[in-house]
């Protein structure tokens, strides 16, 4: 449940962490900071101003610059987060340096249908992997995601949900936003899957540690506690690889991470997956984007093109498993996916719009060497006139971290148990005309 963004966001963390203070930055310097994120969102987005007029934006820079002169580190970083905000754009963000990064809590969060989840954890900690967090600081979990909600970028809410996780690692913000009082001994409550209830109290590393981003290489993941790994689970490292499954009718693609591994050209991956799903055995096949956030979006179109010759590219013979997750190079594969073939989606929706912006351009800040991630362009995968937030599945199967830790698989489960018969009216309708189809009006969330 870690997404494939997390790289990008390491791979710009290049500074040191200096010593805790609470704010390294004089007014004229946060100032400029401002000024130059403004500047370079002007320049360099595409439509900066799609979803928030101009007149809001002006407003919100202006809110941005009052009363910076008791502003902490941290407020100042919750405001540049929540300008860039403004844009609705997940490819666009403000990714901080130094001890904002340092000093977060030894644990990764997951946000599921199911609650807030630690999936992760330093050894100290270890006992509270695969535990929902209640509440944080006496305040329920639910009320601290809402005050979150304007500092997080995003295409939707569903990719909203990658900034909420890092942000709910991080004591400083949670203090500055009023959440916490204080960014030692904040009390966190957790309740097991057997509904038992306990509070531990994540210890903050030194303050002049070193920038570490996602996992540490000592921690404890929610997948070492169960004793029989779902089939999405298996081959972490691997970006993409398939199996015929469910005795041999089912030919299943796991599609991870849009990349290119030498050992075995993706080219030629996808000549062998076409080949493969016209076996005389093969019913379906099944592609499971969940968890690709990404990657190099020229690469998916060797699979496109192998499923839109396939034989499986009928109506509830194809399906595409999918989740908050999928997101940029990955998105553009499901839109194309959408566009081109008979592809059921079954899961969640995905984490990115059908139409987007991405390419996003790393500037940095001249004060504070934060880094700003604007998208430099649009992408029109879809029919120009879709405005959809994202790709709702045909087949809607939440997400639960309750699931995944039984060992279960409920999303994969309903692909294999559609019915071809059921999805006869969706096969009549062209797939350039997809996006308009009635799956695409069911609200979200529809379960917890």
């Amino acid at each position: 449940m870690v997404r494939a963004r997390a790289a990008l966001i390491a791979s710009v963390m290049s500074l040191g962490a200096p010593a805790l203070a609470e704010n390294r930055f004089t007014v004229e310097q946060m100032i400029q900071d401002i000024d130059a994120l403004v500047e370079s969102v002007r320049k360099t987005h595409p439509d900066y101003t799609r979803s928030t007029p101009a007149s809001e934006w002006e407003s919100e820079i202006a809110k941005a610059k009052s009363g910076l002169e008791s502003a902490t580190e941290a407020g100042f970083y919750a405001r540049l987060s929540r300008l860039a905000a403004l844009l609705r754009d997940g490819h666009s963000s403000v990714i901080p340096t130094g001890p904002l990064i340092a000093r977060r809590w030894p644990m990764s969060i997951a946000l599921c249908s199911d609650g807030v989840w630690i999936e992760a954890a330093a050894p100290d900690i270890s006992e509270a992997v695969g535990t929902r967090i209640v509440s944080m600081s006496g305040a329920p979990v639910e009320h601290v995601l809402s005050a979150l909600a304007p500092y997080l970028p995003g295409d939707n809410a569903q990719s909203q949900r990658f900034y909420a996780a890092l942000m709910l690692t991080s004591p400083l913000l949670l203090r500055e936003l009023g959440l916490s009082d204080s960014i030692e001994g904040v009390p966190l409550v957790v309740e097991s899957l057997e509904g038992d209830r306990k509070t531990i109290e994540p210890t903050l590393p030194p303050d002049d540690a070193e920038p570490e981003f996602g996992r540490g290489g000592d921690w404890i993941g929610f997948e070492s506690r169960i004793p029989t790994k779902p089939l999405w689970m298996e081959e972490p490292g691997v970006a993409y690889w398939m199996r015929p499954i469910a005795g041999g009718r089912v030919l299943y693609i796991r599609y991870r991470e849009v990349a290119w591994d030498e050992s075995r050209p993706f080219d030629g991956f996808c000549r062998e997956a076409a080949e493969a799903s016209a076996g005389a055995e093969i019913e379906r096949v099944v592609i499971d984007l969940r968890g690709n956030g990404g990657g190099n979006n020229q690469f998916s179109y060797f699979l496109l093109h192998a499923m839109i010759g396939s034989p499986a590219n009928r109506a509830g013979r194809l399906f595409v498993l999918t989740d908050g997750d999928v997101f940029s190079a990955a998105q553009n594969f499901a839109t194309n996916m959408e566009k081109h073939t008979y592809a059921v989606f079954v899961g969640e929706p995905t984490g990115g719009r059908p139409n987007h912006f991405g390419d996003a351009k790393q500037i940095r800040l001249p004060a504070s060497k934060y880094i700003l991630r604007c998208s430099t362009l649009r992408w029109f995968d879809s029919e120009p006139r879709d405005t959809r937030e994202w790709i709702m599945p045909d087949i809607v199967v939440p997400v639960r971290m309750r699931d995944a830790l039984s060992g279960t698989d409920p999303i994969l489960d309903a692909a294999i148990a559609a019915r071809p018969e059921d999805w006869v009216e969706f096969g009549k309708i062209w797939p350039v005309r997809h996006w308009r189809r009635p799956s695409q009006r069911t609200p979200w969330p529809t379960a917890k």
